[in-house]
């Protein structure tokens, strides 16, 4: 038998390795395509054989085997993982070759089930798999589980949307622009794409070779040609597949997904409607167009839930922020506030208690991971208006649960690493229907949570019982202040994380940080130079964090004026020439008031010092964001007065961006042959004429934008 499952397992690794190379070549028949649709069937079985395998060791210790049968029963466990292993990566390649299954994420994905077999191959031929009785090889038996739990991450965020997985413990908070500043694109019809469309038309995943991520995307279209055609929506595809029979196979989104409501489609429709789709500010917008009154009613329709919310004053609200808690209004002019807790160190009970000053505004409150007790649930119990309560990571138990029965409008309660049980969870929904919880990694185990699920049918539960509820979860990127990269002479730089007890490493060099050998961040680093971090969070149970990485740049003379001798937009003219040297960095959002823009002429600016000053360098800083047609300038020219004339003295010409790049500071650096004495400074920089030919804007000319410059 087991010889036979070898020549089994040797045949499934062939049939792969041709999948691998022929894969782009194959067109899979009907009957082949029903085998790669069971690959989320048969995936389950690889992953509890793979789990187990570290555990091998120590179940054959507890039998008390002799070595050479424990070697022999290793071995026969390796040989059925290979075979389920093997199953699962043959079905994964074959249902890779349906249309849509491309991009960088299906690749992750696709390459990392390919190196847990190689792993299980690797072990089940060498000595590592075999010798279970040495201190190794649990180690080297739970390799492939590592890998396994990344490649499974990575995969039900395509199944189920990125950030799946960490929904829970990580809630998303999106705040709307003012209406006044909103794009309609941007900020309207993107939001509603990235909500009901991205799951199945993204980078990720894109079915139809069809991403709806960004504008190139949209403009590129599909496999079926181009799905906008502006001004005529009756002839865009993606209107006409949304207003399909639901039963229809064209329909999207498909059934059993999210669909449209009747007033996004109207703001699809009215969008597509226009001459220009992107790039187009919402008061630009005659009020009468069809198009501004659906945004302006869009809008509105999230202020009519607090309509009998009385608003509190500025100054209230100013007093309750701080460094530590935040308040402020869900939207432009909204009485309802959203309160947040920054830092569990720092945290205090009267900073809950003050809030009662707002208690009838505040409708979302984020406690998570602070160190809140059940003391402190009856002064949140009396916040009538809260819909949204997260307390991930806090110290309440059942008793204090009580005290939320009477928040009827709540409608998200988070509770993810607390104690509560399923008791207390009952006597809670029996008194107040929550519309949705959150339990993940509670003592509410998988058979609690069923019983509770099936007793309170109108609560949508989060938690064990979801298949994937007990994968291990990545720790959220950590974050670094203060946020300008700009030094006048010296500066701190803390870091921070939402999570308690994270160990924070720290690198200088350009690597990136690790558990062991990088700096571990113990308090404010004190900075003077230029400096380059990379940061990274680490915790037991957690997987590490994402590489958070900042530049600051010191600036050592400050000139005493700044002139324009070229105008900049009157669109972004930000608060004159100071803007380029008050040490304030422009933001993602390209109106941010601490940018110069310039689109038609030249940018030229001059700087004048008190005295004579030596130079050794000098630094712009901008923007570099192409789907708004921000480009670095095609050259920049570092000019000196020489007593009676201006003088050249270094001519730059930045790289022009290949592909789209959605948001980048740039830094251009003028370091002259010789250290440079002057005491005027100009500096020229050229917009580029005609946008490259991959861009959908081809031909028109490209913005320059900058926000600062600096001396040394």
């Amino acid at each position: 038998m087991w010889r036979k499952l070898d020549l089994i397992n040797f045949a499934l690794d062939v049939f792969i390795l041709f999948f691998l190379i022929a894969g782009p070549w194959i067109e899979a028949p009907a009957f082949v395509q029903v085998l790669g649709r069971a690959h989320p069937l048969v995936l389950h079985f690889p992953i509890v054989f793979i789990l187990l395998l570290p555990l091998l060791p120590w179940i054959f210790s507890g039998l008390s085997l002799p070595r050479d049968r424990s070697a022999m029963a290793t071995n026969r466990s390796l040989q059925l993982v290979h075979f389920f292993t093997a199953l699962t990566v043959l079905f994964g390649l074959v249902l890779a070759l349906e249309e849509g299954y491309s991009g960088g994420q299906i690749q992750l994905h696709k390459w990392g089930g390919i190196l847990v077999l190689l792993c299980i191959i690797g072990l089940q031929n060498t000595h590592l798999g075999q010798n279970t009785h040495t201190k190794k090889a649990p180690i080297y038996l739970a390799i492939p589980a590592l890998i396994l739990l990344i490649t499974s991450h990575v995969g039900a965020g395509m199944t189920h949307g990125q950030g799946f997985l960490t929904e829970p413990i990580v809630k998303k908070y999106t705040k709307k622009v003012p209406l006044d500043q909103a794009f309609v694109y941007r900020d309207i019809i993107h939001p509603i794409l990235d909500q009901k469309c991205m799951n199945c038309h993204s980078r990720s995943k894109s079915k139809g070779d069809l991403s709806l991520e960004d504008s190139l995307s949209i403009v590129q279209g599909g496999e079926n040609g181009v799905v906008l055609i502006p001004g005529d929506p009756d002839e865009s595809m993606l209107f006409q597949r949304l207003i399909l029979d639901i039963d229809h196979e064209d329909h999207m989104p498909p059934k059993g997904k999210p669909q449209l409501n009747s007033h996004e489609i109207a703001l699809i429709k009215a969008w597509v409607s226009q001459p220009s789709l992107f790039g187009v500010a919402y008061n630009t917008l005659d009020p009468s167009d069809t198009l501004s009154i659906l945004i302006k009613e869009h809008y509105a329709s999230d202020e009519q839930t607090y309509s009998d919310i009385k608003p509190v004053s500025k100054s209230t609200i100013q007093g309750l922020n701080d460094n530590y808690r935040t308040l402020t209004p869900i939207a432009l002019k909204s009485p309802a506030l959203y309160a947040r807790f920054l830092s569990a160190s720092h945290f205090e009970d009267e900073y809950v208690e003050n809030l009662t000053k707002v208690r009838d505004q505040v409708v979302d409150l984020y406690l998570g991971y602070m160190p809140v007790k059940n003391h402190l649930l009856p002064i949140i119990g009396s916040f009538k208006n809260l819909q949204v309560l997260n307390l991930n990571g806090t110290h309440i138990t059942d008793e204090g649960l009580q005290h939320l029965a009477n928040l009827k409008d709540l409608q998200k309660l988070y509770m993810t690493e607390t104690k509560v049980t399923q008791d207390g969870i009952r006597k809670l929904l029996e008194k107040n229907p929550i519309k949705k919880i959150y339990l993940w990694n509670t003592p509410i185990d998988s058979t609690e949570f069923n019983q509770l699920r099936r007793e309170f049918p109108g609560t949508i539960m989060v938690g064990e019982s979801n298949e994937l509820g007990n994968e291990i979860i990545a720790l959220n990127a950590p974050q670094i202040k203060p946020e300008s990269p700009f030094i006048k002479t010296s500066m701190q730089v803390t870091f921070d994380h939402p999570i308690p007890d994270v160990d924070i490493r720290y690198t200088t060099d350009g690597s990136d940080p690790d558990s062991i050998h990088s700096s571990r961040y113990n308090g404010p680093l004190e900075i003077s130079q230029d400096l380059h971090l990379k940061i990274k969070a680490f915790k037991p149970g957690w997987l590490s964090s994402p590489v958070t990485q900042k530049s600051y740049v010191v600036t050592k003379h400050i000139p005493d004026s700044v002139w324009f001798e070229s105008e900049p937009n009157p669109r972004f003219a930000g608060e004159g020439p100071k803007t380029l040297i008050n040490h304030l960095s422009g933001e993602k959002v390209h109106e941010d008031k601490n940018y110069l823009a310039y689109l038609d002429h030249d940018a030229v600016f001059g700087f004048s010092f008190s005295e004579v000053k030596p130079f050794q360098k000098v630094i712009v800083s901008g923007l570099t964001k192409t789907p708004a047609y921000i480009f670095p300038p095609v050259s920049a020219t570092l000019e000196a007065w020489d007593g009676s004339q201006w003088k050249q003295i270094q001519l730059l010409k930045p790289v022009t961006p290949d592909s789209d790049i959605d948001y980048e500071k740039f830094y251009l650096s003028f370091e002259p042959d010789q250290v440079l004495q002057t005491d005027k400074i100009r500096l020229r920089m050229k917009p580029l004429d005609r946008l490259p030919p991959w861009h959908p804007g081809k031909g028109a000319r490209g913005w320059v934008f900058v926000d600062e410059v600096l001396f040394q």
